[in-house]
């Protein structure tokens, strides 16, 4: 992002503090809290808004080069993610063709994929190279036997895969207006510290919905990373679907007097919060990048969640490596810990007491404007 772009932020955001305001919606409103415990719509939300949208499954640093793979699942998919000897991005359904175990585990390098059951083995672009014993097979067309491929572009420094085979999409269409403002960090170069997956007990959106809103900083938060966020303060902005907020620290007041010249770089005085839709979150800070996603689990209680860290520099030292992995622990338990804790404690509260409602304040722009995204393309 250009510095123009930073500093008309960081200007926005001292308007606000100056105003004693945020950004609000026009009025309060009130959702169904049936969304978060209802079954049918639950399979409908995991159909239309994951598996037939594409979905941001890392960065272009997470394949660093010619044969490296990762694997992971998305929205209940196993997922194997290859960069192809010739570099080109590919993904495809981790499962054997013969009975379906995974082929791959984890990440590394490797340009072939053995089963571990029985041993067939595949190239880095799915097809079939070899199995024991081929004559018990020869009435099978084993040529057409490769790993089913899915959808998967790269663009923007992004890593995006449809998890439903036979479609495509063009990146363009789905990162429109917010792909360019985010490769301007340079994000398909950051260094990944590392990934951690769980299950939550809460509704993916609820997961999503603590993102979303920063009125809960200062009191949620208040003895972790509260301190250092200026609570209920936020700019808004929507690119298509997609969504971005700038959380300003307090030491944003410090260039209230000085001239913008005198600025220096003003990420270091707030934070870019992305969602990225339906449901990856990207923070943008100063001192690290965070990349989440918010799953469907097994049932509308559950989400797997997926939770990464970057640093803008590769850790060299010792000093720079525990700080990056505290970086990283610091945030999760901050994630894991505090908003997920509430947000299953809604869960419960939802499921004990159908037919209540959920209040969403002018100031919690994001979650209005994220759900009214929700209902339309579900058609709710």
């Amino acid at each position: 992002m250009e510095r123009a772009n930073r500093i008309a932020i960081a200007r926005a955001l001292l308007d606000l503090l100056d105003g004693k305001t945020t950004t609000r919606a026009e009025r309060a409103v009130e959702i169904d809290a049936a969304r978060y415990v209802d079954p049918d719509r639950f399979a409908h939300e995991r159909r239309r808004l994951f598996l037939e949208f594409p979905q941001v499954v890392g960065f272009s640093r997470d394949l660093p080069e010619p044969g490296s793979f990762s694997t992971q699942d998305v929205a209940g998919v196993p997922v194997l993610l290859v960069r192809g000897e010739d570099g080109v991005f590919r993904a495809f359904i981790n499962a054997c063709r013969h009975r379906g175990a995974r082929v791959a585990e984890g990440c590394g390098r490797g340009s072939r994929f053995v089963c571990p059951w029985h041993s067939w083995t595949y190239d880095d672009r799915g097809r079939l190279a070899g199995l024991p014993d081929r004559a018990s097979f020869e009435s099978l067309r084993l040529e057409h036997r490769a790993l089913t491929a899915l959808p998967a572009h790269e663009r923007y420094g992004l890593l995006l895969v449809l998890p439903t085979p036979g479609r495509n999409f063009e990146p363009e269409d789905v990162l429109r207006g917010i792909g360019p403002q985010i490769e301007s960090f340079g994000v398909g170069d950051m260094h990944r510290i590392d990934t951690r997956e769980i299950r939550v007990p809460a509704n993916w959106k609820l997961t999503v919905d603590t993102g979303l809103e920063v009125y809960h900083v200062a009191f949620l938060h208040k003895d972790s990373v509260g301190p250092r966020n200026i609570g209920n303060t936020q700019t808004f902005e929507t690119f298509g679907l997609h969504q971005r907020m700038a959380i300003p620290a307090p030491s944003i007041l410090s260039l209230r007097d000085l001239p913008e010249r005198e600025w220096g770089d003003p990420l270091q005085h707030f934070q870019l919060v992305h969602n990225l839709f339906p449901a990856t979150g990207l923070v943008i800070a100063n001192e690290l990048v965070a990349l989440t996603r918010s799953d469907p689990g097994s049932h509308p209680g559950e989400t797997a969640f997926r939770f990464s860290t970057y640093a803008w520099q590769r850790p060299e030292t010792e000093q720079d490596q525990n700080a990056a992995r505290l970086g990283f622990e610091g945030l999760y338990h901050v994630v894991s810990s505090e908003d997920y804790r509430v947000a299953a404690q809604a869960q419960k509260s939802f499921e004990a007491e159908r037919g209540r409602s959920v209040l969403i304040g002018r100031n919690e722009v994001g979650l209005q404007a994220l759900h009214r995204s929700y209902d339309a393309l579900l058609g709710s």
